[in-house]
């Protein structure tokens, strides 16, 4: 049956249809579905699920076939999902991709809809591409990748031709003048199942044989997804370059300082991505960040230089361990407010703890209680200033420190700001100050860090409190704009 072309809308679509249903034979090796092997601890059809959930959508429209009721099974007890998730059984799931499309007509309706492989891995990016691209009337948009180059397993790729207007030219896998990528991700009308009719033979069609279709009426747009990142994964050498390209994504270019970027962070993701194949929970990682802390605390606070200096390596760890509990939060979809605060907290407490060390540990190496009364000073000075951002945390409903707006703060990349402030905000992270103390104490001079630390903590919490005051002359005049950007973990 031939249906009626239905006209686009601009409307956002509310659903997406994932193909589920072959066998995936190319991936050697594996005992699961392919849909549910995973990368990196989450399966794959679980990653494309909350990057439309995300999205906004509502449904998705999940094409089974191949072990059909193990994947069913699966996905009925993941707790990440909240969206609203309608199988379709495609009884053809040997036939080639365009019978699984079609299978899901009924269940679409006549909506715009995503369209999804269940084995590919992408950034969150596309959906926005696709999400800010209208459809041709009765057409599609097909999301692109131009960089060539870069495109592993080149052979197996959907090689596709885009015209000067954006239109889709032609589009197969053996084309030899190509200059794109097909990326697996679309955003269609109804349009596409009409074309797929019209393109099936012998009750047999592929989702490329659709395309062609549209191509040739001029409904085929695209959107070039620029710098964003995707892999198929269908064969076994395809999975570690997923896993990469996801530990990749967990760096912060725009936040993290100096030593965590050249550092830190290549430690961090080394261990990301073996724990990330575990049932470590991100709020385990928070607890030996608390352990090591308090072990670096305690040896500080003995004086003298071995136990101090094994305290600041200690310590140095614990910078480290601190950026594993988010990777692994964001790389498996784990987060929550709950470990936002967790987070936050160890790492606050940590500092607090390790100063204490420093401060003890100065008192009996001089016996001048002076050094007490500083510290305690400083200290109150530094839980001052953590309660002011707490309290603007609380107001926002997160309790990540990164929200909390600095006036002198842009978007832009910290490292190449021209902005003093800018430069001094570098300073002040976690990353930089915690490597400092392990240097001071490999040469013997922690207690310089603990004068840094008094020094420093007086000009942090005046910049809190001008900055407490400067959002609340926001609140008061909402025409003055906000300026956000990532807080230094304070002291």
């Amino acid at each position: 049956m031939t249906r009626e072309p239905v006209s686009a809308t601009r409307a956002v679509p509310q659903k997406a249809v994932l193909l589920a249903a072959g066998a995936g034979t190319r991936l050697e090796g594996e005992t699961l579905p392919k849909p549910l092997v995973p990368i990196l601890g989450v399966p794959l059809i679980v990653r494309a699920l909350v990057q439309f959930q995300r999205a906004g959508v509502e449904e998705a429209i999940i094409v089974v076939g191949h072990r059909g009721d193990e994947i069913r099974a699966a996905l009925a007890r993941e707790p990440r999902l909240k969206l609203r998730l309608t199988f379709v059984d495609n009884p053809a799931w040997r036939k080639k991709n365009g019978v699984s499309v079609l299978a899901a007509r009924e269940a679409v309706g006549n909506s715009e809809f995503y369209l999804s492989m269940s084995d590919h891995v992408f950034e969150p990016t596309l959906v926005a591409g696709l999400k800010a691209t209208p459809c041709p009337a009765d057409g599609a948009v097909l999301a692109i990748d131009r960089k060539i180059d870069d495109v592993y397993d080149m052979d197996d790729a959907m090689k596709v031709v885009v015209a000067d207007d954006g239109r889709v030219s032609a589009i197969a896998k053996d084309l030899r003048d190509f200059n794109a990528i097909d990326t697996g991700l679309f955003r269609a009308t109804p349009g596409l199942f009409v074309a797929l009719e019209a393109a099936t033979r012998d009750g047999d069609c592929s989702l490329a044989d659709g395309c062609r279709a549209l191509a040739g009426a001029g409904k085929m747009a695209t959107v070039d997804i620029g710098r964003g990142r995707w892999q198929d994964v269908d064969t076994p050498g395809s999975k570690p370059i997923a896993e990469k390209m996801l530990l990749d994504g967990l760096r912060k270019p725009l936040h993290d300082g100096v030593v965590s970027s050249n550092i830190n962070r290549h430690v961090s993701l080394a261990i990301t991505r073996r724990l990330a194949k575990t049932n470590v929970t991100p709020n385990q990682i928070s607890a030996v960040c608390a352990l090591l802390a308090i072990a670096a605390a305690v040896l500080v606070a003995q004086g003298g230089y071995f136990a101090p200096l094994l305290g600041a390596f200690l310590f140095q760890w614990n910078s480290i361990i601190d950026g594993v509990d988010g990777e692994i939060a964001r790389v498996k979809f784990l987060g929550s407010k709950t470990g936002e605060w967790v987070d936050t907290l160890v790492d606050d407490g940590s500092n607090i703890v390790f100063f204490v060390g420093m401060t003890v540990g100065a008192v009996r190496e001089t016996g001048d209680n002076f050094y007490a009364a500083l510290g305690g000073v400083t200290l109150a000075l530094s839980l001052a200033a953590t309660a002011l951002m707490y309290r603007r945390l609380i107001q926002i409903g997160s309790g990540d420190l990164n929200l909390f707006a600095w006036e002198f703060d842009t978007k832009a990349d910290e490292r190449r700001s021209t902005n003093p402030l800018s430069k001094l905000k570098l300073l002040m992270k976690k990353d930089f100050f915690v490597f400092m103390f392990f240097v001071l104490a490999l040469f013997g001079v922690l207690r310089a860090g603990f004068w840094l630390y008094v020094v420093g903590m007086p000009i942090v919490f005046v910049a809190v409190v001008l900055q407490t005051v400067q959002m609340q002359r926001i609140v008061r005049f909402p025409s003055q704009p906000i300026k956000r950007g990532g807080a230094p973990e304070s002291w």
